[in-house]
Parts: C-alpha cells; sequence; structure tokens
C-alpha cells in the first residue's frame, strides 16, 4: 500500500513538469490516490502492481529530468519486480533519440537487473533459471483471456496457441512502429509527445496480448492520471481505460460487470485507436535534419 504513495508522487512530479500550479499538481496526487483500481488493488485486494507501476513511472520522471543512472536504474527494478513492466519499457527507445539515456545507461539497467536476481542466487538458485523466470511464467496461462478488457474478449478463439502468437507478434510489430516513429523525431521529442507514448504503450500492449488478467491494465490507470493533466481536452481517453479497468474488477469480488466485458474490449480499441491518432498528430510534421 506505501507505493500506492509512492506512485502518487511520481504521478505528481510527472505533470509538474508541465504545469507549476500547485492545485494542478495537488490534484494529479489526490486522483492518483483515489482512482478506485488503485484502492482496490492494494488496500482491498492485497496486489502489488503499484511497485512495478511507480518504479516505471519513476524511472521516466529521473530519465525526463536528467538524472539517467536513477531512471534506468528504477526502469530495471521495475522489470525486476514484474513482468508488466514492459507496459512502460518500451519507452526507452525514445529516451535514448531523445539523449536522455545512452547506451552506458543501458548497461547500468542490465546491471541493476542482475542485482535484484542476485539475493536468490546467493541462496542457490541457478542464474539460468532465474533469467528464465518469465518466460517460464508467459507459459502458465494458455488463456485468451483471464478477465482483462482485451481484444480476445471479442471472440472466441481456438486453437489457442496460434492466436496467441499471433497477438504477440501484432502487439510486437505496433511497440516496433510507434518506437520507430518516436526514434527518427531524435531529441526534438517533447514531454507531451513521450507522455502521450506512455499512455498508448500502457493501455495498447495489454489490449493486444493474450492472456492478460484484469488488472493489467493498472500502469495505464497511472499512466491516464498524467495524460489527462496534460491534455485536459481528451480526458475521455483516460476516463475509459479506468472505466474498463474498475468494471474488469468486478469479476474478482464474484459480482457481475455493469458493462459486458467484449463492450469494455471494444471500448479501449476505439480509446487505444484515438490515442494513436493523437500521437501521430502530435509528430507530425518534418522531421528535424540531423
Amino acid at each position: 500500500m506505501s507505493f500506492d504513495y509512492v506512485a502518487a508522487f511520481f504521478v505528481m512530479r510527472l505533470v509538474a513538469l508541465k504545469t507549476k500550479s500547485l492545485g494542478m499538481r495537488l490534484g494529479a496526487l489526490l486522483a492518483t490516490l483515489w482512482l478506485p483500481t488503485v484502492l482496490l488493488n492494494g488496500a482491498h485486494w492485497g496486489q502489488c502492481d503499484a511497485l512495478f507501476a511507480s518504479l516505471a513511472l519513476g524511472g521516466l520522471y529521473f530519465s525526463l529530468t536528467d538524472r539517467p543512472c536513477r531512471g534506468s536504474a528504477l526502469f530495471a527494478l521495475s522489470l525486476s519486480l514484474k513482468l508488466q513492466a514492459m507496459f512502460l519499457l518500451p519507452l526507452i527507445a525514445p529516451l535514448l533519440a531523445m539523449r536522455k539515456l545512452s547506451l552506458k545507461h543501458l548497461l547500468c539497467f542490465c546491471l541493476t537487473y542482475l542485482a535484484a536476481l542476485a539475493p536468490a542466487w546467493i541462496a542457490g538458485q541457478p542464474l539460468g533459471v532465474l533469467l528464465a523466470t518469465y518466460v517460464n511464467q508467459a507459459q502458465q496461462y494458455p488463456s485468451p483471456t483471464l478477465g482483462a478488457p482485451s481484444i480476445f474478449a471479442l471472440f472466441t478463439v481456438t486453437p489457442f496457441a496460434m492466436f496467441a502468437g499471433a497477438g504477440i507478434c501484432l502487439t510486437l510489430g505496433v511497440v516496433a512502429a510507434v518506437c520507430g516513429m518516436l526514434y527518427r523525431r531524435g531529441p526534438s521529442l517533447t514531454h507531451e509527445q513521450i507522455v502521450c507514448a506512455a499512455m498508448l504503450f500502457a493501455m495498447g500492449m495489454p489490449l493486444l496480448l493474450p492472456s492478460m488478467h484484469e488488472r493489467y491494465f493498472f500502469a495505464a490507470d497511472l499512466a491516464g492520471v498524467v495524460y489527462c493533466f496534460y491534455f485536459p481536452a481528451r480526458w475521455y481517453i483516460p476516463f475509459s481505460v479506468a472505466l474498463a479497468s474498475f468494471c474488469a474488477y468486478h469479476s474478482v469480488y464474484w459480482i457481475p460487470s455493469p458493462i459486458p466485458l467484449p463492450i469494455l474490449a471494444l471500448m479501449l480499441a476505439v480509446t487505444t485507436a484515438l490515442c494513436a491518432m493523437h500521437l501521430a498528430r502530435l509528430l507530425r510534421g518534418p522531421v528535424p535534419a540531423g
């Protein structure tokens, strides 16, 4: 539960890069703490998604404020806690383009991740097993969706392996394309473009991937608060994510969702497309020379 406050702090600090208004910054902090999924995830359900999400947001904040060693270390710690950190890790590509991170900071990322594995390794677990942990975990849930409003909730897919592979390939292709678009902008990338990209990755990846749990839009819920304060006219995008994420939690408490899962998935698909269009609009224009 303490990491709910860490997440709220980094959300507030990211919003502070956009505005100096104390009211706006406090509003971002309180909005994070009062998000229904934040309250339910840790305080009520006992889940720990605030740990990886808050550290990933911290990695983004420190990277944008020219403290790359801290940023890369927090990104690595986020990944060491949970594989779902990958929903924000594609931001490393545009941060490299902005020269906020460099190759030596990627080495810091790797060393931090290995340091996080060290206690288990010293205790006797083989390093190869530790490095393969997430590969093995990814095969534990051979189901199209585990309560998440992903595109797999829109239809029944059989055989699962074929469609799961297609979903993974589609996700990798989309992420690579967006990262390529961002990287081409180089140092001219702005905080607004990075925040929009964070929102797109955090909602788009769990939307397209198979075997997603109902709480895997948690990072998108937090990124949505930052996005809303950067682009208040597009409040409906983070609102849609928060609504879909909250409704998906109903299955955990054996309460029927007020909105069927396929409708939530369709809503998120439309919302993700709108976010992608917004990012494309922000990136419009000639690529700066050099």
